[in-house]
């Protein structure tokens, strides 16, 4: 009796397990004025997750192309607020210089009274120790609201900013503006 509830307690986890990784992917596509960019989400854990992502810019001809991935932790305590923090290696390809480095990034989005929305943020920095190549610092931080349209999809609109300063240069925005974009999850 025991090796058979131990058995369906172990397939039932299993399952648990494979079903929760098989909903636990997102893509998402942004665009503004003077950019575009695509990224992707993947649950790796309950509580963490992989992402990816490309931003491109022509914003005051700067034709800059950042490349970055990250690993973040998603802590399930917060009442009031989804909230998480991690770390994300940045690569970026400038007129000015190219270089990379791991920073630190945070976001924060609570639901409104109006249903359906909610709004947040998102900050990262790279400091100067963090780097390479070309590259001294890094930060950026958007803000958005975000309407779901079905489950696991939601339409944002916001505001970003991308600053960097490399060496022999001085610092630079690689982006400022509005984007608009949309976020599928499987």
């Amino acid at each position: 009796m025991f090796k058979r509830i131990t058995s369906i307690t172990l397939a039932s986890a299993g399952l648990l397990l494979a079903a929760h990784q098989a909903s636990a992917f997102s893509l998402s596509a942004n665009g503004g004025k003077d950019t575009q960019g695509i990224s992707a989400t993947q649950n790796l854990a309950p509580m963490l997750s992989s992402e990816f992502g490309y931003q491109h810019s022509d914003y005051h001809d700067s034709n800059a192309d950042v490349y970055s991935a990250g690993l973040m932790v998603h802590p399930w305590w917060t009442p009031f607020a989804d909230v998480s923090g991690g770390l994300r290696y940045q690569y970026q390809d400038t007129r000015y210089g190219g270089g990379g480095g791991v920073g630190m990034v945070v976001s924060a989005f609570s639901k409104t009274p109006v249903p359906l929305v909610s709004v947040g943020a998102e900050g990262n920095y790279t400091p100067n120790g963090l780097t390479h190549g070309n590259l001294s610092s890094s930060w950026g931080a958007s803000a958005q609201a975000r309407v779901t349209l079905m489950a696991r999809t939601y339409g944002y609109v916001g505001y970003r900013v991308q600053k960097s300063k490399f060496s022999g240069e001085g610092n630079h925005e690689i982006f400022s503006g509005p984007v608009v974009g949309v976020s599928v999850g499987f």
